[in-house]
């Protein structure tokens, strides 16, 4: 499933570079800043995917009560759930990547058991990591280009860096959609499953 996002970043880092080729740089050719720009596109990606592993890491060092799927914080609204229904999530939620596995070795690309509530619950936390992660990731992203706004004789930088940020917070929005469209989901499971557990133990009774 990495695959478009790799064909994504490729396609942004060659329009990236076409489009600023075709403005022009003072003291190069067409060709020649077309090239330039390519590199430093592909520079701001390469920064953009350390800081994202960065956040990533720094993410998993939350405690596990930041991350209960409980909090209000992580609630998804009646009329969210209705916007991601419209944007066809269903249809494209399985392309997005899933990296859990890396950081975590918990893979939430599949729900193995929906009726043991403790492995439900490992999930969604899982799912409240991720969205934590993206939710940085895809707004920190835009420290490379105000850094560059902010260098004397570097402003033309922003030209590239600002193009890869947007990239960046588009493919970050992605899996924060899907994690929030699927929680809720995995929610009512849990509390299906709780409720029939206490109507066991008190019919024991």
């Amino acid at each position: 499933m990495f695959r478009y996002y790799i064909i994504a970043i490729v396609a942004g880092n060659v329009i990236i570079g076409a489009v600023n080729g075709i403005v022009g740089l003072p003291g190069h050719t067409a060709l020649s800043a077309t090239l330039v720009c390519l590199g430093v596109s592909v520079l701001f990606t390469v920064l953009e995917f350390c800081l994202d592993a960065v956040i990533a890491w720094l993410t998993r060092l939350l405690p596990e009560g930041a991350v209960d799927p409980h909090l209000r914080m992580y609630r998804v609204a009646k009329w969210e759930k209705k916007l991601y229904r419209r944007l066809g999530i269903v249809a494209w939620k399985d392309k997005i990547p899933e990296a859990g596995g890396l950081l975590a070795k918990f893979q939430k690309k599949k729900v193995l058991d929906f009726r043991d509530n403790a492995y439900l619950m490992s999930f969604m936390r899982e799912s409240v990591y991720a969205e934590i992660m993206h939710v940085i990731s895809a707004f920190a992203g835009f420290v490379f280009p105000l850094i560059c706004l902010l260098l004397p004789g570097w402003a033309w930088l922003v030209r590239m860096a600002l193009p890869v940020a947007l990239v960046n917070f588009v493919l970050q929005v992605l899996p924060v959609m899907v994690q929030r469209y699927v929680r809720p989901q995995l929610m009512r499971v849990y509390e299906r499953n709780r409720e029939r557990e206490q109507r066991a133990v008190k019919s024991g009774l």
